[in-house]
């Protein structure tokens, strides 16, 4: 049986969803603080909120395009960029199950 990543949200990074919007904090000291605070929209919060280390982009991808009403081929395209962004800036790890 092949090994499947799920995503999990790194402990070094704090968020708080306020008013359906997440807002993400790095914890790891970087040179640049402005790169510590991220703010995502609707579609991201979402996102945000369906990573919990039990699921895969896959699965995720799934769910928004349930709920969004837009093809899964577009979902996946969506959600796979934007959890790229979310890895590159160290905020997202992936795990194998």
């Amino acid at each position: 049986m092949p090994n499947k990543e799920s995503l999990c949200r790194r402990k070094a990074v704090g968020s708080k969803i306020i008013d359906g919007q997440a807002y993400l904090v790095s914890l790891d000291k970087t040179p640049d603080a402005s790169d510590a605070f991220y703010s995502l929209n609707s579609t991201g919060t979402r996102i945000w909120s369906l990573i919990n280390g039990q699921k895969d982009i896959g699965q995720i991808a799934e769910k928004i395009s349930q709920e969004f009403s837009i093809t899964k081929a577009s979902a996946q395209k969506e959600v796979a960029g934007f959890v790229g962004c979310l890895r590159k800036k160290g905020l997202l790890a992936v795990k194998k199950v």
